[in-house]
């Protein structure tokens, strides 16, 4: 029961560096246990991108679109287990990955509603596949494209709630429902064409409708406010 319920044991080396809404992460991981199915990154790097303005003049038509960007490229080896089962296609493998996913987003509000639609590509390059009929050791490409929306709102209430040693002074509760359509309608290579390392090779086509709802509970700090003046949150 315990091998069926614990955590894969994972063995890595991650270094990150942030600057103001960009992120640069490193990622060196090995196998330690011989009779787990692991992919090792030797070493795996990775560039984000998060909600840039295409432009900062406000009457440009272009101000309205954000640009998100996610590019990474890995060298990468797919460890089947001691005792797996071993077939043509799914053997120890050594390959390289270039990918790249940019997305383009309008996000406007009408009344208290908020709408968030985007659109996007993705471009994948393998230095090897798993499909049979190409030729494991045959590069391949895959490009896809997927686009959606979000709509979410806000509601909230102030509760009369005091608790000094915390210094609580009241309590708002926001209430934010969201609904989220994702749908990837291309995509040119079936995942099982390829070496299964992560997400990135679960790429398929695909829609999902998603329902969540956030709730937060926020609160004010610090001596109360001469008039017209406000205090930290």
């Amino acid at each position: 029961h315990r091998y069926q319920t614990d955590k894969e044991q994972e063995s890595y080396l991650q270094a990150r560096h942030l600057w103001e809404n960009q992120g640069l992460t490193l990622l060196e991981r090995r196998r330690l246990n011989l009779f787990s199915t692991q992919v090792e990154y030797d070493p795996g790097l990775k560039h984000d991108l998060l909600d840039q303005p295409l432009s900062a003049d406000e009457e440009n038509p272009f101000s309205h679109l954000y640009w998100n960007s996610e590019s990474r490229l890995d060298n990468l080896r797919y460890l089947p287990g001691k005792y797996a089962t071993e077939t043509l296609t799914f053997r120890e493998r050594a390959l390289q990955r270039a990918d790249t996913r940019q997305q383009l987003s309008v996000p406007f509000s009408a009344g208290f509603v908020h709408f968030d639609p985007y659109a996007g590509g993705r471009t994948t390059w393998y230095s090897a596949t798993n499909n049979v009929n190409w030729g494991q050791d045959e590069q391949a490409g895959r490009q896809s494209a997927f686009g959606g929306a979000a709509t979410s709102a806000s509601f909230h209430d102030t509760w009369n709630v005091r608790f000094a040693p915390l210094q609580v002074d009241r309590l708002r509760h926001v209430f934010t429902p969201e609904v989220r359509y994702d749908n990837t309608f291309a995509n040119s290579v079936d995942p099982g064409s390829l070496v299964p390392c992560d997400e990135v090779d679960m790429v398929r086509e695909n829609e999902v409708v998603t329902f969540r709802g956030l709730n937060r509970l926020l609160t004010r700090r610090g001596e109360p406010p001469e008039p017209g003046a406000g205090r930290p949150v």
